[in-house]
């Protein structure tokens, strides 16, 4: 998602009768090592998540396996000195 496709959701709530809309983007990112370590964990913990396997597993999507290998794959990578991530976080406000 990037701040073009922000402003034609905005567009959008216009066209469905908003009075007034709001877009706005802009990324979260993780660059140091403790905050790479710490969202590697997190990652890790959700992939090991019993709940979580349960309903990706019922749904088909992958099997339990494959989100063990995951969450190796996580940690090894918040390992990994030269990691880095980010997201964009986007939002469209939108009054009657």
């Amino acid at each position: 998602m990037n701040r073009i496709w922000v402003v034609a959701c905005a567009g959008c709530f216009k066209r469905r009768g908003f009075s007034r809309t709001e877009a706005s983007a802009h990324y979260i990112s993780y660059g140091t090592p403790a905050r790479i370590i710490a969202f590697a964990h997190d990652r890790a913990a959700e992939c090991r998540n019993q709940q979580l396997q349960a309903a990706v597993a019922r749904h088909g999507i992958a099997p339990v396996e494959e989100l063990t290998r995951l969450a190796a794959s996580w940690e090894e990578w918040g390992r990994d000195a030269g990691a880095f991530f980010a997201f964009p976080w986007c939002r469209v406000l939108a009054w009657c």
